[in-house]
């Protein structure tokens, strides 16, 4: 910690106003604060009874990152995709206005009164009429505004990337004062009795006299520059600060570091709080509740591997903690500074509601997700390419890694091999990649922003009569010679319609040479997937655990025959049934059946009506020594270095 009296030159307040706005203006009747109130506590104030199930959707048919969180009235919703701003009826989702404003939307969204407020590229805090998404008037910064505005007793407060933080009277419209760091300015200030808190990217996180903007202390927060990307919270006397891979507490007062915990990764979104635990995820795919007394966990969702990055900040509504994990993942060199060109991939969006007191999963819901069709044909393989393990021929994420077999070598659920064959999008703005749009909480609902340009409405009242739907089938299993496999897509038949089984010699025929994998896709688009409800049955007999994974991250069941080494033998001749079976949160289940046939004579597939078969394209990624054939090591999804 540093006194203002040791301030470098670098760190200058420069005053304007020497008191605050002349006028302070009433709470208006209509209000949404960013973070749920000024010290960002991220409590809501209703809370939330899960399971929940999709009331609407509104599709704006743009595509841009979700990085900015919406706002909730008494009977609209706001948010931002791309460079456009919407309102629709907050019980229907039916829209009700659009403005485009030419320049991409960076900050969540504040309402107050009859005006939405936000930061954008251009530079400038935009104020937006609420009721006719007439433009108002804006605030001009030097330089891209990502930080949400604050507003507090009549004055606005908000930072920009020209490392500055602005404080306006909202009567006047005059500026009281700006206060210059080392760094850009991206969170959002935090209020607390008479000083205001906030985190730059020169590393501190800085304490202000709000009346004048007079530097109180700033202390070192991050380890180096642009890691700063969590608002700061205060609770407890004390300020939290999520900084790089670090939750740090800092006395309110003085400044003084109390303690602080280490996450896996990056944070990049603030932490809830309520007692003596704040909640927090991390890019590392974890959800930790830590005590603020001694910066220790106190658990971790999941237990083991993880489930999807956490970019933004999770919201704590009632005995329900609500965390956003999945979304665009930025790839970096290892010592690459964040300002550097990289590349990002996508993980599935997922929605999760966990008991703050255990951690245990009470509800998620896995956002629909565009996928590229895997066309069955007669016979159960793909039409161009028998036999080849060709990624045009499959699903994404079907295929990881390590021979077509299931990510997370424990087949624990949510491990996930991160699909770095997949197609890569360039950046050049890490804000954009680190950051995501937090969901929204209000009266017993959730709303949240997917990547796909979608605003999704969730509550526990909303009706859901829809069986999950299962994807066809693949089925994988080695080649005829070492780092050979063969993988084909399967036409699947719904369990609850009986169908004759088919002849043997109309499916598909392999040695059984272990190991030996079926894996389908499945989604409800309802209230999501149970994942205590999903079972494998093979030959009308549920099959050991330790044979059956279900990747919630992707959307995928997978059966495995890998025997250990010592038993490894070929599975049993003969045609075989595999079932897979999976109900949603609000009882409503389905199950899809695939058939083939084992002949262990045999040293290549047999397909129906293809006289002739490939070899098997050489698998990639195959395990290291000492794992089981098919398994990427224990693990499961391990993100980049940063």
């Amino acid at each position: 910690m540093k006194r203002h009296t040791i301030m470098t030159a670098a760190l200058i307040a420069v005053t304007l106003a020497g008191e605050l706005g002349s006028a302070a203006l009433a709470q208006p009747t209509e209000s949404w604060t960013y973070l749920c109130d000024v010290q960002h506590t991220s409590v809501a104030a209703d809370p939330v009874n899960v399971p929940l199930a999709l009331s609407w959707r509104y599709n704006t048919e743009e595509t841009a990152e979700a990085i900015s969180t919406p706002a909730v009235g008494s009977d609209r919703i706001y948010f931002a995709v791309g460079t456009k701003l919407y309102a629709v009826e907050r019980s229907t989702g039916a829209p009700v206005w659009d403005i485009e404003l030419n320049t991409q939307i960076l900050s969540p969204l504040v309402l107050w009164g009859d005006t939405i407020y936000l930061g954008a590229a251009d530079g400038k805090l935009w104020a937006v009429d609420a009721a006719a998404g007439a433009h108002k008037f804006k605030y001009v910064a030097g330089a891209p505004v990502r930080s949400a505005p604050l507003i507090h007793e009549g004055v606005l407060y908000f930072g920009a990337d020209d490392k500055k933080i602005y404080a306006y009277d909202l009567a006047t419209d005059r500026q009281l004062w700006q206060f210059q760091t080392g760094g850009a300015v991206q969170s959002t200030p935090a209020i607390w009795k008479d000083f205001v808190f906030f985190s730059s990217q020169d590393g501190n996180l800085y304490s202000l006299k709000r009346a004048e903007g007079r530097m109180v202390w700033y202390a070192q927060a991050a380890r180096g520059r642009n890691q700063s990307f969590a608002s700061p919270v205060v609770h407890r006397n004390q300020v939290l600060v999520a900084a790089g891979t670090q939750l740090i507490g800092f006395d309110a007062e003085k400044g003084t570091r109390r303690w602080s915990f280490t996450a896996g990764d990056l944070i990049a979104g603030g932490p809830a709080v309520q007692g003596r635990r704040a909640f927090i995820g991390s890019r590392d795919g974890v959800v930790y509740a830590v005590d603020t007394t001694r910066g220790k966990a106190v658990w971790r969702f999941p237990q083991r591997g993880p489930r999807g990055p956490v970019q933004s900040p999770p919201v704590l509504a009632g005995t329900v903690l609500l965390a956003r994990g999945g979304g665009t993942v930025a790839l970096m060199q290892p010592g690459a500074a964040r300002t550097s060109v990289g590349q990002s991939y996508t993980v599935p969006t997922a929605l999760w509601g966990l008991d703050p007191e255990t951690g245990k999963l009470l509800w998620e819901y896995r956002l629909p997700q565009p996928e590229e069709p895997v066309t069955p044909v007669s016979g159960g393989y793909p039409e161009a390419m028998p036999g080849m393990m060709d990624e045009e021929m499959m699903e994404p994420g079907m295929m990881p890694p390590g021979g077509g077999f299931p990510p997370g070598g424990e087949l624990q659920p949510g491990g996930m091999t991160p699909p770095r064959e997949r197609a890569t999008t360039a950046y050049t703005d890490p804000y954009l990649q680190f950051v995501d749009a937090a969901p929204a909480v209000s009266q017993g609902s959730v709303y949240l922003v997917g990547d796909d340009g979608v605003l999704y409405g969730f509550a526990a009242a909303a009706t859901d009569n829809e069986q999950p739907l299962f994807d066809d089938a693949i089925l994988s299993f080695p080649g005829p010679t070492p780092g050979t496999q063969y993988s084909f897509s399967i036409t699947t038949e719904p369990s609850e319609v009986f169908f004759p089984p088919p002849p043997a010699d109309d499916l598909i025929q392999l040695p059984g040479l272990p190991p030996l994998s079926v894996t389908a896709g499945v989604e409800d688009s309802g209230s999501g997937i149970d994942p205590d409800s999903v079972q494998v049955l093979v030959n009308d007999q549920q099959v050991p655990e330790d044979q059956v994974m279900y990747d919630a991250v992707e959307g995928k069941i997978w059966w495995v025959y890998s025997p250990r080494a010592a038993m490894a033998r070929n599975y049993p001749a003969g045609r075989h049934i595999v079932e897979f079976r999976a109900a949603d949160w609000y009882g409503n289940e389905a199950g899809s059946r695939v058939y083939f046939v084992v002949d262990n004579s045999l040293t290549a597939p047999k397909i129906p009506g293809v006289p002739q078969y490939p070899m098997g394209w050489p698998g990639e990624g195959m395990p290291p020594e000492g794992y089981p054939p098919g398994y990427p090591p224990p693990g499961g999804y391990m993100p980049p270095p940063y």
